[in-house]
């Protein structure tokens, strides 16, 4: 097979896959007392890969400390990544409105 159909062939096994909603709850950030603050997806996270493959998640600071009790609500305080490296794709997740006791 030349080099030509091993590329065709190979972008033809290739799929697009959603894997986090806009809106959707991706964590929660805990505080005193025992009060839970939701984290949202701010955008939609797409992959493109094959079936199968997998691809490792991840809900990190982005080496930020998350804020205390003076964030407000949309402020970002995640960063959700999908992949490893300079390739991962990455999405900014806000904090929620406080809760109490949730």
């Amino acid at each position: 097979m030349c080099s030509r159909g091993l590329f065709e062939a190979a972008h033809k096994g290739l799929t697009t896959a959603t894997v986090v909603e806009k809106g959707d709850t991706v964590g929660y950030v805990d505080h005193a007392p025992g009060g839970r603050t939701p984290v949202v997806a701010t955008q939609a996270m797409k992959l493109v890969g094959w079936p199968g493959l997998r691809v490792p998640l991840e809900l990190g600071s982005g080496g930020k400390r998350v804020p205390g009790h003076s964030a407000k609500a949309g402020t970002v305080v995640r960063e959700m990544s999908a992949g490893e490296g300079p390739d991962a794709v990455r999405a900014p997740s806000p904090c929620g409105t406080p809760s109490q006791g949730t």
